[in-house]
């Protein structure tokens, strides 16, 4: 519940993004490649932000 909260309680798009998401998470077929896919999304942009920095 903090998700929502944190990154924009009136940010209707944002929510339904999240809620997507989980959702898509939740679907026997997709969830394990949407986790792994997520996963290795934010690792990615979090190496490029750590990069850029410096």
């Amino acid at each position: 519940m903090a998700l929502p909260f944190v990154s924009g309680v009136m940010n209707l798009v944002r929510i339904v993004g999240i809620a997507l998401y989980v959702a898509g998470e939740k679907l026997p077929p997709f969830g394990r490649r949407l986790s792994l896919a997520a996963g290795v999304t934010l690792i990615l942009s979090g190496t490029i932000v750590l990069a850029r920095a410096f």
